[in-house]
């Protein structure tokens, strides 16, 4: 099956030829995966990023847009998007880390700094309990209100902040449970 130049397949795109879309799918979707993995260092993540792309791609008609170079155009969107989820690892990163820093107990935990590798504040995030995560990634990560996590659980505003205090307290002493052992014959998440 020869390839359709891409002119040819914007044409069709705009006259919302399904089948079209599959076809520019096949056809970048590679290397657009490759980049993104570069770029991420996840692959998991940056499938995500990629099938995200062609999912607004097309229900948002953004190839209405396009006056030529398709791939060009799928490149740099990408690679926007990539630079977007990076930003918003960084913030997560930076929350927690002002988090575990105002909430740090100082009398029996010595300037405990987080220095964690990508992935590891997620590693130690699921092995809180359902409620204390939720609430965590609530209120730190997605910065939510007391009250807009509590209406969105469905439990009270103290409730929340009780769940908040036990979760970071067990992020706490996670990590320092990780500092002090780290040739235990466990995985070190610890950068």
């Amino acid at each position: 099956m020869n390839a359709q130049p891409d002119n040819l397949l914007l044409l069709q795109l705009k006259r919302g030829d399904l089948h079209a879309l599959e076809a520019v799918y096949r056809r970048f979707q590679p290397v657009l995966l490759a980049k993104a993995v570069f770029m991420m260092r996840d692959h998991a993540t940056a499938a995500d990023l990629v099938q995200g792309l062609f999912i607004e791609f097309w229900e948002k008609q953004l190839y209405q847009q396009i006056e030529d170079n398709l791939g060009g155009y799928l490149y740099r969107a990408l690679h926007n998007r990539c630079l977007n989820a990076l930003k918003a690892q960084q913030t997560q990163h930076e929350r927690i880390a002002g988090y575990h820093e105002q909430y740090t107990d100082y009398d029996d935990a010595p300037d405990v700094e987080i220095g964690l590798e990508k992935g590891a504040i997620a590693r130690l995030m699921d092995q809180l309990p359902p409620q204390k995560r939720e609430v965590l990634t609530l209120v730190v990560l997605e910065d939510r209100k007391y009250q807009e996590a509590a209406d969105i659980m469905g439990i009270s505003v103290n409730t929340i902040k009780t769940h908040l205090r036990l979760a970071l307290q067990q992020l706490r002493e996670q990590v320092k449970n990780q500092r002090r052992s780290p040739d235990n014959g466990e995985e070190n998440v610890l950068g």
